[in-house]
């Protein structure tokens, strides 16, 4: 049973982050948050890195609650993300000297990358689910997302 997530983060300093996750490919999102970073960042891919974190600690939860109620998960829980240097650094494909000062926690997602519990996947910010939670958005496209987010056909 497959888990996705879809995540966005917005501002930086201390930005709104917010996830929405999805259990199956028909059904509606189960669980979608919208919250406020804890800490400071100094750059949106920062920012961007450490909500991950976030967010994939609450995938890691719903994929072990699932097994214990005996669905157990096929292959990696699908994570889209918007930022494609988040995307980099988390693959280790970006500069250690720009991202060394990122604390040592928030490589959670890295390491569940590693473990492929997870699967990091490059979303256009058109196709954003999770901006629904966290951005001012134009009416149409805040329906669009939002209807998404329920899996409600469009009229």
């Amino acid at each position: 049973m497959p888990c996705r997530a879809s995540y966005n983060c917005y501002n930086v300093g201390k930005g709104h982050y917010g996830y929405t996750i999805t259990i199956c490919l028909n059904n509606g999102s189960i669980c979608a948050k919208s919250s406020k970073l804890i800490v400071v960042t100094l750059s949106s891919t920062e920012a961007e890195y450490v909500a991950l974190c976030h967010s994939v600690s609450q995938i890691i939860f719903f994929r072990e609650q699932l097994w214990q109620l005996g669905f157990g998960t096929s292959g990696p829980s699908v994570v889209f993300e918007d930022n494609l240097s988040c995307i980099k650094l988390i693959y280790g494909q970006l500069n250690h000297q720009t991202t060394k000062h990122i604390n040592v926690r928030y490589h959670f997602t890295k390491d569940q990358v590693n473990k492929k519990n997870v699967q990091v996947i490059h979303c256009n910010t058109t196709e954003m689910i999770a901006d629904v939670l966290t951005k001012p958005l134009p009416t149409e496209q805040h329906y669009y997302l939002a209807r998404r987010m329920l899996n409600i056909s469009p009229n």
